[in-house]
């Protein structure tokens, strides 16, 4: 499972994601798409535990995925 929360990312003073919310149950399978560059691969790097949101909370498979990002990765495979 994934929850998502208020997500904001801010890249050279650029706000490149802002109030992303969103919960994926187990089993359900999402894409994501963007009409603007860089928002769909940031959020995807932050999904991966590659980059840290400015703000907002992360949780995946119950884990903080901010506070415990190693927890965290044993749940995420990320190629690009």
């Amino acid at each position: 499972m994934i929850r998502a929360a208020h997500l904001r990312k801010v890249v050279d003073g650029r706000t490149v994601l802002d109030d992303v919310t969103f919960d994926v149950e187990k089993g359900e399978c999402v894409g994501i798409a963007d009409s603007r560059d860089r928002r769909h691969t940031t959020l995807l790097q932050i999904l991966a535990i590659l980059t840290p949101p400015t703000a907002g909370t992360l949780r995946i498979g119950g884990i903080d995925a901010i506070n415990d990002p190693l927890g965290a990765r044993s749940y995420v495979a990320y190629t690009d």
